[in-house]
């Protein structure tokens, strides 16, 4: 449809441009699998604890992946991924994190959110942590 069909129609200039812009935006989504993980209470001395969380561009075409829980602190963080910078179209990937239990704070529930920025139209991908470290008798 031509310029001048389009405001006959009745379109304002700014549905127009809300129109026009959104045209060629990227169709594809990404998801994430679980969206949280509760690591559970552990002791000060027990060595981190892990857990993976899939990655999955669900759009017609690569999706490309820009960071991967770059916003974690102490005693969250992405120990490896099997993601690259690409992730073509219907793929999957996975991303292990840990919680680095002897660095958490001791008797405080931490609690932290994971952002993975990619090129999806759902950007960013959000995954919650959660995790505790205990004392029972072994802290002076």
């Amino acid at each position: 449809m031509k310029l001048p069909q389009l405001l006959a129609s009745g379109l304002t200039l700014f549905s127009l441009l809300v129109f026009s812009s959104t045209a060629g935006a990227q169709s594809g989504t990404a998801s994430v699998s679980p969206d949280h993980i509760y690591f559970g209470t552990y002791n000060v001395d027990h060595p981190p604890v892990y857990g993976t969380v899939v990655l999955t561009n669900n759009g017609s075409s690569s999706m490309s992946i820009s960071s991967i829980g770059s916003n974690l602190v102490d005693p969250f963080l992405v120990s490896s991924t099997t993601c690259g910078s690409t992730l073509n179209a219907g793929a999957s990937c996975n991303i292990t994190v840990e919680f680095d239990v002897p660095n958490a704070p001791i008797g405080v529930y931490q609690r932290e959110g994971m952002n993975i920025v990619d090129s999806a139209t759902n950007s960013p991908q959000y995954v919650q942590l959660g995790g505790e470290a205990a004392c029972n008798g072994i802290c002076q």
